[in-house]
């Protein structure tokens, strides 16, 4: 037999006890591969499928948390979707609050402890209170409020989600009548089969157009006004903060088309603002029920429909000569770029322009324009400067631009004052007229309004049409503004400029 071969050991230095030698992975690995590489390629192969396989399943299934709706109990972590149907929720609350001046409602949105949020509802409840009034001093019904919500950003403010700042454009159109017996107002859904408040979960995204009453934002057109109906845009910035299963405002940052929420701009007696009633004065077709007045006193400063008229010649309305300023010209440009979609004939912003909304305001980079486009060739100080990308002075300051076009004689002032001065303009009226027609006299269809508050020039506005009673109607940019009554917005203190064109 033969000998058996002596068997090796190791020893442990430092306690004498004998051990297996180590054993090096990578070289098992290397050995058991080449011992079996078809089974370890098919294996790799393999799991390289169930990789791939798992990653499609991952791409393709919806997230649980963007598919689930606002103040889901199951959702305990802040979505952009959550976000999103919160906004939606606050401005069309906001929307019917403007249409019945019931503001009870808006107080869930605002965290009332905080200082901001308790000043963002404050101003809630003055813009309502505004709009309400200013409609009762000139016998207006609304008697729709609706538009959309445009969601163009949100971050978290700090890590956890528990604070967010979103960046929401607000569309909104009002429609109106002239009668104080017809029935109370509602708003209108054209949502179709769905109805409103039926959309379902996961609909808000960002980046995505939230349509509550189904006005259609995609396509905006182009056109004159035909209706009583007027829209506003509005960018505003929101900081939210998680509150249980929902959220609360504690900042709301915008320039509001509604103004500052003071009192309206009011008529010459108090006596005219009770007793008028425009829609008796309404033509054929506009079937408004009147209601009696106060036998009026002719000549005094109490009657109500002597305040209200001027027999007057109208300024020219159509288009200017071939060398001069053409006001239908004008007037397209101001609707087209106007920027308030929610109205079919608005549109967005020209982009070949720089837009001066953040520096200070962009209302008279936006008239500058207008007048450009019906004609006024740039020269002197004011010009845009297409290299540099930037406008003069006067073409993007609004009392510039206002001293501009008088002292070069391309505008005269046809009249200057409060609300309430305007009716001094009134002539010996009658009684088949609408009873702003006066306004005529003084202003046309791509003619500027300028405003002044505490003696400063600090906006101005393009004339774009006329309500069925001869109510001027603007056009303006910062806030958004189209086929706007001239003075909603603004106050009693408010100084009104009337520009008329001469180029």
């Amino acid at each position: 037999m033969g000998q058996r071969a002596p068997e090796h050991k190791t020893f442990d230095t430092t306690g004498g006890k004998s051990k297996r030698p180590p054993r090096s992975f990578p070289l098992l690995f290397v050995v058991v591969t080449a011992r079996h590489w078809k089974r370890v390629v098919l294996l790799l192969a393999s799991l390289l499928v169930l990789l791939v396989l798992a990653d499609v399943v991952i791409i393709s299934t919806p997230n649980s948390r963007v598919s689930k709706p606002l103040y889901d109990p199951g959702d305990s972590q802040p979505t952009e979707v959550g976000l999103a149907e919160f906004a939606w929720s606050l401005i069309e609350s906001r929307h019917r609050a403007l249409l019945s001046g019931d503001v009870t409602t808006l107080e869930i949105f605002y965290d009332l402890d905080s200082t901001g949020g308790a000043y963002a509802w404050e101003n809630d409840r003055r813009r309502t209170a505004y709009l309400q009034k200013w409609a009762q001093e000139r016998r207006i019904e609304i008697v729709e409020v609706g538009g959309f919500v445009e969601i163009d950003h949100i971050s978290p403010e700090e890590p956890g989600g528990k604070r967010y700042w979103m960046e929401i454009t607000e569309h909104v159109r009002f429609k109106y009548r002239y009668s104080h017996s017809s029935p109370a107002p509602g708003m209108t859904s054209t949502r179709g089969s769905t109805g409103h408040g039926t959309r379902k979960p996961g609909d808000a995204t960002v980046g995505t157009t939230l349509d509550p009453l189904g006005f259609d934002a995609s396509e905006p057109g182009g056109g004159k006004y035909v209706g009583r109906e007027f829209g506003a845009r509005a960018i505003q910035v929101l900081e939210v903060v998680a509150h249980g299963q929902s959220w609360k405002v504690i900042t709301n940052w915008y320039c509001d088309p509604l103004g500052t929420y003071w009192d309206p701009p009011i008529f010459p007696t108090r006596a005219s603002a009770t007793s008028w009633n425009p829609s008796s004065r309404l033509g054929k077709g506009e079937q408004a029920t009147p209601t009696p007045t106060r036998a009026p006193t002719t000549g005094s400063a109490s009657d109500p429909i002597s305040l209200l008229y001027r027999r007057s010649a109208s300024l020219a309305t159509s288009s200017s000569s071939s060398t001069g300023y053409d006001r239908q010209k004008a007037v397209e440009y101001a609707v087209r770029h106007s920027g308030v979609r929610s109205l079919k004939q608005g549109g967005r912003y020209n982009l070949e322009y720089n837009v001066y909304s953040f520096p200070g305001g962009d209302c008279a980079n936006f008239a500058s324009q207008v007048l450009t486009a019906g004609g006024l060739p740039q020269e002197g100080g004011w010009r845009y400067d297409r290299r540099r990308d930037e406008g003069s002075t006067a073409w993007v300051r609004s009392d510039s631009l206002v001293w501009h076009l008088l002292s070069s004689g391309r505008a005269e002032c046809t009249f200057k004052g409060r609300f309430r001065d305007l009716f001094k303009k009134r002539g010996q009226e009658k009684d088949e007229d609408p009873p702003f027609a006066f306004t005529r006299s003084l202003l046309s269809e791509g003619d500027i309004i300028a405003y002044t508050r505490d003696g400063e020039i600090c906006h101005v506005a393009v004339v774009v049409g006329f309500d069925p009673l001869g109510y001027p109607l603007i056009a303006s940019h910062t806030s958004d503004r189209l086929f706007f009554p001239f003075d909603l917005g603004w106050t009693e203190t408010t100084v009104f400029w009337f520009l008329h064109i001469t180029y």
